[in-house]
Parts: structure tokens; C-alpha cells; sequence
């Protein structure tokens, strides 16, 4: 008996990959219709029922909360009639949508895969890497897997533990601390670890508005407790997350500073980046008191960043704003 072929949802929501470069003209367009694809990937539906989206009101260089909940809403409208989505994103901001899509979908049932590419669909100098990602996302989605994921340069990535390599690495994602899920072997997929599907019929983006507004800081040398007084008073913050090298490396000056601020009802997450010595990791964090600051290891910061965002919209307590971000509730902390 002839199986039933699968139906996959393609959202273009921005960058590189959301453009074509027209083989006649060499301009480079928005892509608006299957056609526009079809002559750089012929074979597109081969093997399943392909559909694209393309007029999503959300092509701009980041997408915050609202943003995604357009996306999320998509999505779950068209979930009963597709067995799989993609999302194709801006490379820069893929990981921030990757997150929240982790912690919003984690009992999904379907696969939801993101993809980017640093070239426009049919360019070739990059040896065809946005056709090439977008065909193994398109096969990855067929598959059974119950996974938010990141589908880069032949490989499936766990999203809740994708991180972002430096310009220079062959592949822009890789997965931090745990095997990948799968990979592409002679154009077909070959899964590691999945999940099994589940039926939830729980899909509502579960978060109340407006908006929170949540800063990312990275720490550096000699980083003055005096920048936190413009960054974050005077642009009324909810929540920060602050990127270390290690609590040791805060010296107590900034480390006061900071508790002062979580002190005042904004809350804190370090997110320590250490090096090898474990001393120096926890030198000073049994010397924080303020129960808005919560320390954090083994979480890639996309990921973190995705979770405070998810968190800090629904107005926790102390104690269950530290509880929900210290459990693991997508693989996220390992």
C-alpha cells in the first residue's frame, strides 16, 4: 500500500534565505510563490506535499515576543493539516526564536525546524548552501521526531542547546554539550535521539502583555558598576540577563551593584561563561543574598535569554522565578 505523503509548512519570515537571485536578471528577490524555488531545488516535492508561507507581517532584523506570538499563532492555526513546519530566519536572531519556540512547543507533537543560510537561494558561490539547507529541513520535517530544532549545513541541532559559531566555522550552529539529533546521509536523514510524538492539545502562547522589557549585557574587563545606571534605571528594565566569565570574575563593587538592582524588583540572571578552574566559578556566588539573582551554568545564552523572556512575562515570585529557571524543561540545562 502507497504510504500517504507528508505535508511540511514552510514560514519565510526573513534574511538571506527569504531571497532568490534570479538566474536571468542576477537580481535578488523577496521569494513570493513555490516557483520562485522551484527553479533552484527541481525536485522539491519528490517525496512530500510542500507549502510556503511568505506573507508573514515579521521581516525585520529581530523579532521580539510579539513578533513570534504572529508566527506561533500561524502555526498552530495550520497545525491539524501539516505534518511538519520550518521556519527560515535571519541567522543573527535565529537562536532567540529557536528558544522561545522550545519552551512554548515542548509538548508540540510535530517536528518545528529552523534554518538560515548567510547566502539567497540560488546563489552558488557558497556552493548552494540555502537550497541545501532548506531540502534538509524539508526532510528532516517528515520525520517523527517531536523536536524544536536548528537545521544547519547537513545537521539537526537540539534547539534549546544550539549555539552560534564564530564566522570563520564551517557550520554557523553546532550543538553545546549534547550529540546532535540527526544528520543528512546521502540526501536521506539519519536520526541519533528524538522523542517519541505526543499528543498535547494544550497550544496557546501562554503569556501576558505588554511586552517585558529584557536587556542582554555582556561583561568585559574593567566594566564599570556605572554603565548599569544608564543601561538599565533609566530604561526601566524588567529583567537582565548578564553574561560572565565565571561569578569570580565580578568584582564585588559590580557584584554589590547588581544585587542592588535585582534588590529593587528586576531580576537577574548570571550566566556564567568559566573557564577550568571550578574554584573560581563559585568564589562569589555563595555571597549573593537577593533572592531575584539567579546563577546559571551549562546553558547556552540563546537559550537562557529565550527562558527569561518566556518567564519574566508572567509575573512569578522570587521563588518560582528561580525554580522554573533552574529545572530543565526542554534539555535546555544539562
Amino acid at each position: 500500500m502507497e504510504m500517504k505523503r507528508k505535508k511540511i509548512a514552510v514560514f519565510f519570515i526573513g534574511g538571506n534565505i527569504s531571497l532568490y537571485k534570479d538566474p536571468e536578471t542576477s537580481g535578488v528577490f523577496a521569494i513570493s510563490s513555490k516557483e520562485d524555488i522551484e527553479m533552484h531545488i527541481p525536485d522539491l516535492e519528490k517525496d512530500c506535499d510542500v507549502r510556503f508561507f511568505t506573507n508573514l507581517p515579521t521581516k525585520k532584523s529581530f523579532l521580539g515576543m510579539l513578533d513570534w506570538k504572529v508566527v506561533f499563532e500561524h502555526i498552530v492555526e495550520k497545525c491539524d493539516g501539516y505534518d511538519g513546519f520550518i521556519i527560515a530566519q535571519e541567522t543573527d536572531s535565529l537562536l532567540f526564536g529557536a528558544g522561545i519556540f522550545s519552551y512554548l512547543c515542548k509538548d508540540f507533537g510535530k517536528p518545528i525546524i529552523f534554518t538560515s543560510s548567510s547566502s539567497v537561494v540560488g546563489e552558488t558561490k557558497i556552493k548552494g548552501l540555502a537550497q541545501q539547507n532548506l531540502q534538509d529541513s524539508i526532510a528532516f520535517a517528515q520525520t517523527d521526531i517531536c523536536e524544536v530544532a536548528v537545521c544547519s549545513n547537513g545537521k539537526l541541532i537540539r534547539a534549546s542547546r544550539a549555539k552560534r559559531n564564530n564566522i570563520f566555522s564551517p557550520c554557523v550552529f553546532s550543538s553545546s554539550g549534547i550529540d546532535d539529533i540527526g544528520v543528512m546521509e546521502n540526501g536521506v536523514p539519519k536520526l541519533f535521539l528524538h522523542r517519541l510524538n505526543r499528543n498535547n492539545e494544550q497550544r496557546k502562547f501562554s503569556l501576558e502583555y505588554p511586552e517585558k522589557k529584557i536587556f542582554f549585557i555582556k561583561l568585559f574587563p574593567d566594566f564599570s558598576p556605572d554603565y548599569f545606571e544608564d543601561i538599565i534605571y533609566k530604561k526601566h528594565l524588567d529583567a537582565i540577563l548578564i553574561e560572565s566569565l565565571g561569578y569570580g570574575s565580578i568584582k564585588p563593587n559590580l557584584l554589590n551593584t547588581i544585587e542592588e538592582i535585582s534588590l529593587s524588583g528586576i531580576k537577574v540572571i548570571i550566566l556564567a561563561k568559566y573557564d577550568n578552574d571550578e574554584r573560581k566559578f563559585f568564589l562569589d556566588a555563595d555571597t549573593i543574598i537577593s533572592p531575584f539573582i539567579v546563577l546559571l551554568k551549562n546553558i547556552p545564552t540563546w537559550s537562557a535569554f529565550a527562558k527569561l523572556h518566556c518567564i519574566a512575562q508572567n509575573y512569578p515570585s522570587a521563588i518560582e522565578f528561580k525554580k522554573i529557571m533552574l529545572s530543565d524543561i526542554c534539555g535546555e540545562i544539562i
